[in-house]
């Protein structure tokens, strides 16, 4: 079931990804279009999760989410690999992303130092302190 969620997932991406036009006048249909392309991709990367396969769920992430900023796709991958509690993927896509050329915001750098200091994630993401209230 989750390999054809994916074979579909796949054929919209394409077919999204076919119609970008980086020249188009009407910039608000090509932002729609990122921002679908971008949908999909949290999808499949979720489906690849799901069947286990955590490096392939990466590498799809990688290699089709678009972002012009290195530092956000960063932000958004280590957002959903927290939300999944992958630290150890966490961990390493941080170190590789900096290794790379990449500065990440401080709260990306805050919860690495955590992470690895502590052994584990921080209850929240990119958050420090006292608990929110509510």
């Amino acid at each position: 079931m989750l390999e054809m969620a994916l074979e579909e997932n796949s054929k919209l991406l394409q077919l999204e990804k076919a119609s970008l036009n980086p020249k188009a006048k009407d910039k608000y249909s090509q932002y729609d279009i990122v921002t679908n392309i971008n949908n999909l991709t949290e999808f499949g990367f979720l489906c690849y999760v799901k069947m286990f396969e955590m490096d392939n769920a990466i590498t799809f992430f990688q290699q089709n989410y678009i972002e012009s900023d290195k530092e956000i796709s960063l932000y958004i991958l280590l957002r959903l690999l927290f939300s999944l509690n992958h630290k150890e993927h966490f961990l390493r896509e941080y170190e590789a992303a900096v290794k790379d050329g990449v500065k990440p915001r401080d709260e990306l750098v805050k919860t690495y130092k955590f992470t690895k200091e502590t052994g584990q994630l921080p209850e929240y993401f990119g958050w420090f302190g006292k608990k929110p209230a509510g």
